[in-house]
């Protein structure tokens, strides 16, 4: 049976489905006992960042009801970034456009 948990998409810090943007994750490690983590990352219009570091900060919902958010943080050249993994994928929070 699976089980669906509540929709943790605006709480949290997590952002809402609206404010995503999907990206392209590279995995790596897992070899000599290594955790699997996020090597690289490519924007939907195809830019490519190395990661200089990633590690998981916290887990929110369950996955046996089908919620759950990791949140990540990133390290691309010096600036850190949050990343997030949910069932639907990678994503991060859209930039928004600002008036100025």
């Amino acid at each position: 049976m699976a089980y669906r948990g509540k929709d943790l998409a605006g709480t949290c810090g997590i952002p809402r489905h609206d404010e995503r943007t999907y990206v392209d994750v590279e995995m790596g490690g897992g070899e000599n006992g290594q955790i699997v983590r996020p090597v690289s990352l490519t924007w939907p219009d195809g830019r490519r960042w190395r990661l200089a570091s990633a590690r998981p900060v916290a887990e929110y919902g369950r996955e046996v009801f089908g919620n759950l958010v990791t949140r990540w943080e990133i390290t691309i050249g010096r600036a850190t970034k949050v990343l997030w993994h949910d069932r639907d994928g990678w994503f991060v929070k859209a930039k928004t456009n600002r008036p100025t």
